[in-house]
């Protein structure tokens, strides 16, 4: 069968990139360096050096002069200026003294930089061609640029695609700007870069500008320059690429080229076939969907703008139209099966943009609400402007529009600051504590948090240590009510003979002059349990039940082992920073010290146990003998209220004189 009676069936499909590129080709292009303007200076009198004969009228701006030896390494300019030359001015001869003086560029890196123009803004186009014969697809991406064309084989020809014309925006003030460039980086030269004070060529032959404006002094020049840093206008955010507009991308390319990339054009294809075939268009509704989507995130006034990104899902690779706010075509977002990630940019002129926007793919529109939180990057530019209005060198209205902040969100940190003020201020909370004292917590209950092994117990409020100075009222403490006796009838009294004389008694021993010693200390009487160097809290010796009976047998608190002139509640070694007091026993065993308890390590220099117990036992029964006389001699001076005053001399004089309990088993413990 002859091939030209066969049929075949070919779907030719031309997908164009959404943007058409604007290739820079660079012209003109300087070399140099970051630097920074010097200036040396020096002195000669006549006669001396180069001051000879016509002296300044010989040097020029490219003149070496011998005695300026470092600035002559660099380029620059040389001066010469008459100066004093008289003796007054360090000179011997009365005669007009040189001041040659050279400004010269340092350069302060060894980085090279570029800086040039864009002589020609080339269209470029990326076109995907996908041609299906009989089944069986080939695929093809080619880079278009305007007049040229591209041939894609196929079966049994070929296809011929050509870019006829392209209609975009022309006249973009973009196109004329000058670039400076090191390496990957690329930024728009501002406006005090354009000429720089240092540019070579590719051969390095230099060309210096002057940027000082220099006044010869006496021995030495002084001089304003003009410096630009090449650094700063780089990392600036208002001339480094990408810069993003409604219109184009100014962006970079691979191969290190600004490139701009415009959106809305009207592009013009030719496909030419070798052979004939039958066309039928065919239009294809692919419904989408948007699964994913962020915030805008980036800066407000800015030339980068923010960036939003969004994924979108369709069942065949298709393209759909994205709008917000009920505005015009926005941009145009790609979509596959497993989804594409589209990353929209956008600009603006407010810190927090709410933007409602619309996917339009095939018969479906997608609604989503995005919102996002912007920065402001103009505060320097905005802190030198308004030095320079204070100082009288500009106008408040000179400042651009672009570099003042949202007033819309200042004023709402305003207010919300204030909010946060009167807030504070209603809702008091005392800078020390719950347990202060103040006024406003002086009719506030605050719950006790006792201690878990003396949670049965009463427990005073415990202060924090930082304020234990502040004056709290203690609680009421325990107090055993007194006993009452019931009273008994008066007995009969048998009348007593009158008393015999008394004897007049001897009149005292005059009293030692000499004052007695002072007390001892606390820590100078010794443990009040075995009587050693050492306080009664830190005493080992014995058994601990042992100690603990000497203690109450001397009625001593359990807690700080002194007299117990006071209770246990009221006791100041009660706290839970106590290192002495006991945290091991139960809870039913009480507050104590820790040495009345199991000891933790044994004891030292112990006596018999035995021998010792019984010691205690005799002290506790002269102690209950001692009570026991107590109440009796309370009794009978109760009773012997009417006798006579010699009675009552006699029984108070009695009283008065100390008992002393002496055993022969306590030789050497006086408790």
């Amino acid at each position: 069968m002859p091939t030209s009676n066969i049929r075949r069936y070919i779907f030719l499909t031309n997908t164009i990139n959404k943007y058409v590129y604007r290739k820079c080709r660079k012209s003109d292009i300087k070399y140099t360096k970051n630097t920074t303007t010097r200036v040396e200076s020096s002195k000669r009198c006549y006669g001396m050096g180069e001051c000879v004969g016509r002296k300044c009228l010989d040097i020029g701006p490219n003149s070496k002069i011998s005695e300026l030896k470092e600035a002559n390494k660099h380029p620059g300019r040389t001066y010469c200026s008459d100066t004093c030359g008289s003796i007054w001015c360090t000179c011997l001869l009365p005669m007009e003294a040189c001041l040659f003086y050279r400004t010269y560029a340092a350069p302060t890196s060894e980085d090279i930089f570029e800086k040039y123009k864009c002589e020609e803004w080339g269209h470029q186009l990326v076109v995907t061609t996908s041609v299906v014969t009989n089944g069986k697809e080939m695929r093809e991406e080619h880079l278009l640029l305007e007049g040229e064309t591209e041939t894609m084989k196929i079966v049994g020809g070929e296809v011929n695609i050509e870019l006829t014309s392209i209609s975009d925006e022309s006249g973009l003030a973009i196109m004329g700007k000058t670039f400076l460039q090191k390496e990957e980086k690329i930024a728009i030269t501002s406006r005090e870069a354009e000429d720089l004070t240092l540019e070579c060529n590719e051969e390095l032959m230099c060309n210096y500008k002057e940027t000082c404006v220099c006044t010869p002094g006496g021995d030495e020049a002084n001089c304003q320059c003009e410096e630009v840093d090449l650094y700063k206008i780089l990392e600036h955010v208002d001339h480094k690429l990408p810069i993003i507009t409604g219109k184009y991308q100014l962006a970079v390319t691979k191969d290190k080229t600004p490139v701009l990339r415009m959106r809305h054009n009207q592009v013009h294809l030719k496909v030419y076939f070798n052979q004939k075939y039958d066309v039928a268009l065919t239009k294809s509704d692919i419904d989408c969907e948007i699964p994913e989507y962020s915030e805008y995130i980036g800066c407000y006034n800015c030339n980068q703008g923010a960036t939003q990104t969004i994924k979108c899902k369709s069942k065949e690779d298709t393209h759909a139209k994205l709008s917000c706010n009920n505005t015009d075509f926005i941009d145009v977002i790609t979509c596959s099966k497993e989804g594409v990630i589209n990353e929209i940019h956008r600009k603006f002129s407010v810190t927090n943009p709410v933007d409602t926007c619309i996917v339009k793919c095939g018969r479906k529109n997608n609604v989503f609400k995005v919102e996002g939180k912007l920065i402001f990057v103009h505060e320097e530019e905005l802190i030198n402007h308004i030095n320079k209005v204070l100082g009288s060198e500009a106008k408040i209205t000179d400042i651009p529009s672009f570099h003042l902040p949202d007033i819309g969100n200042i004023g709402d940190i305003i207010t919300k600051g204030i909010i946060t003020i009167i807030l504070n201020m209603n809702h008091h909370h005392c800078s020390q504590c719950h347990y202060c004292g103040c006024h406003q917590h002086q009719n506030t209950h605050y719950p006790i948090a006792y201690p878990p092994q003396y949670s049965h117990q009463y427990y005073p409020i415990a202060y924090p240590p930082q304020h234990s100075h502040q004056y709290r009222e203690t609680p009421p403490r325990h107090r055993t009510p007194p006993r009452h006796r019931t009273p008994t009838p008066p007995r009969h009294r048998t009348p007593t003979p009158p008393p015999a004389p008394r004897t007049p008694t001897p009149p005292p021993p005059p009293r030692n002059p000499t004052p007695s010693p002072p007390p001892p200390r606390y820590r100078d009487r010794g443990c009040n349990i075995c009587r050693g160097n050492h306080i009664a809290r830190d005493c080992y010796e014995y058994e601990a039940q042992d100690r603990l009976r000497i203690i109450k047998s001397q009625n001593r608190c359990v807690i700080c082992l002194n007299r117990k002139n006071h209770s246990i509640q009221a006791c100041k070694f009660w706290n839970e920073g106590n290192r002495y007091l006991c945290k091991r026993c139960p809870e039913n065993a009480g507050p104590h010290s820790r040495n009345l308890c199991v000891s933790p390590r044994p004891a030292q220099n112990r006596v018999v146990t035995e021998e010792h117990r019984r010691i205690i036992e005799d002290v506790q029964r002269h102690a209950e003998e001692e009570e026991q006389e107590d109440e009796s001699e309370n009794d009978e001076e109760a009773e012997n209220e009417e006798e006579s005053e010699d009675e009552e001399y006699e029984d108070k004089e009695d009283k008065d004189k100390p008992r002393i309990i002496r055993h022969k088993s306590l030789p050497n413990l006086n408790f």
